[in-house]
C-alpha cells in the first residue's frame, strides 16, 4: 500500500506526509471478486478496514438462513468497526459487490495518529456518523411492506456519486450510473427477495422515471424523483407494491 494511494482516501487526504507513509507501511491492502466473502461473522478483527474501490455489502443471517442485507459501504468508506468499540471478532458478514480493494489499518497505529493529530479522529467520528446513517436507512427499506423501496434503497446505495454524503438540488430527479452493473438475480438477492417480484418491482420504478435498464442490466437510479422521498443519506419511501 503506497502513500499516494493512502492520500485518495477521504479519512486521510489531510494527514502529514510522514504520517501517511508511517500508516501506509503498517497496513494491508487486499483484493476480492465480486460475490467473495470479505468476512464472516466470528473473524478475528484487529484493525479498522477501509474500502478502497468498488462497494461492499454488509448482511446478517437469520435462524433459517436468511440474509438481511444491513448496509452497503462505498469507495471511501468504514467497513471493519468493530475494532474500535475495543471487540476483536467482526460481529456480522461482508461480501464484495463487483471488484473490491480494501485496507485494513492496525487500531493501534490508528489510535496513535489520532492522538497527534486530533482532526483524524474528527474525520474518523463523521465516518462512523455515516455508517450507522446508511444502517438505519437500510433498516427502514427493509422494516416496511414495499420491494419497491427495498430496490431504490440498495440502488441508491450503489450508485456512483452515493459516497458523497447528501444529495444537493442539481441531483435530484437525474438519473446516475450505477458503480456496479447488477442483473435482476443480482439485485434480487440483495433484496432479499426473488427475480420475479423484483422484475415487478423494475418495470414500475422503470415507468416511473426512477431507473435505467439496458440489455437485462440495471445502469442508473434517480436520487429523487417525484413520488419517491428520502429516509436518511440513501433510503426511500415509496407506496406498497401492488404484487
Amino acid at each position: 500500500m503506497t502513500p499516494i494511494e493512502f492520500r485518495r482516501v477521504t479519512l486521510f487526504a489531510a494527514m502529514p506526509r510522514k504520517t501517511v507513509a508511517e500508516m501506509a507501511i503498517a497496513s494491508r491492502w487486499q483484493g476480492y471478486r465480486s460475490g467473495v466473502l470479505v468476512f464472516r461473522t466470528g473473524d478475528p478483527c484487529l484493525g479498522i478496514t477501509v474500502v478502497l474501490d468498488g462497494f461492499v455489502r454488509l448482511f446478517r443471517l437469520t435462524g433459517d438462513g436468511t440474509e438481511i442485507t444491513t448496509g452497503i459501504v462505498p469507495p471511501g468508506g468504514l467497513l471493519a468497526v468493530a475494532a474500535l468499540r475495543g471487540e476483536c471478532r467482526h460481529d456480522g458478514h461482508a461480501e464484495a459487490i463487483g471488484y473490491v480493494r480494501t485496507v485494513e489499518i492496525p487500531a493501534a497505529t490508528l489510535v496513535a495518529a489520532g492522538t497527534r493529530i486530533p482532526a483524524l479522529l474528527a474525520t474518523i467520528a463523521r465516518a462512523l456518523i455515516d455508517r450507522i446513517d446508511r444502517t438505519f436507512a437500510a433498516a427502514v427499506a427493509w422494516a416496511g411492506p414495499c420491494m419497491s423501496a427495498r430496490v431504490v434503497h440498495i440502488l441508491r446505495s450503489l450508485a456512483a456519486v452515493a459516497h458523497t454524503r447528501g444529495h444537493g438540488p442539481s441531483t435530484q430527479g437525474v438519473i446516475h450510473r450505477l458503480g456496479v452493473r447488477l442483473s435482476h438475480k443480482d439485485l434480487a438477492r440483495l433484496v432479499g427477495s426473488d427475480r420475479e417480484t423484483v422484475t415487478r418491482a423494475l418495470r414500475t420504478l422503470e415507468a416511473k422515471g426512477i431507473i435505467r435498464r439496458e440489455r437485462g442490466h440495471i445502469t442508473g437510479v434517480a436520487l429523487g424523483a417525484v413520488g419517491v422521498s428520502l429516509a436518511g443519506p440513501t433510503g426511500a419511501s415509496l407506496a406498497p407494491d401492488a404484487a
